[in-house]
């Protein structure tokens, strides 16, 4: 009998703490929104596509990428720690990462529909 107690108790006590673990994360106070991120993305993968048709060396290229996505950054005037706690937020909530992938993938293909490129 006193060893079904200390069962239940140890059930209970691990019980409380899966549940306290299980806390939501907070939301970034400066979180950038669904839409914006998908903007952001859209813009990044854009310039890297760009960078990827060029005749660079591989270094050479990524210094290319790094400077267009500060330069999307900048225009947007976000800082890369905004932006990236942003991001990393996102990443940590799959279903709202696919929503924001969702919009970026139905712009990449209106922009293909609109200049005639093949996929």
């Amino acid at each position: 009998m006193q060893a079904k107690l200390y069962m239940l108790l140890i059930l209970t006590l691990l019980s409380g703490l899966f549940l306290i673990s299980c806390e939501k994360d907070p939301i970034p106070q400066d979180l950038i929104s669904e839409e914006e991120m998908a903007e952001i993305l859209f813009d990044f993968h854009l310039a890297g596509s760009f960078v990827d048709q060029q005749n660079e060396p591989y270094q050479t290229q990524q210094v290319m990428k790094q400077e267009l996505i500060d330069g999307v950054l900048k225009e947007r005037q976000l800082s890369r720690e905004r932006f990236y706690e942003s991001y990393t937020y996102y990443v940590a909530h799959p279903v709202m990462l696919d929503s924001i992938y969702e919009r970026v993938f139905y712009k990449t293909g209106d922009l293909q529909t609109e200049y005639n490129l093949r996929p």
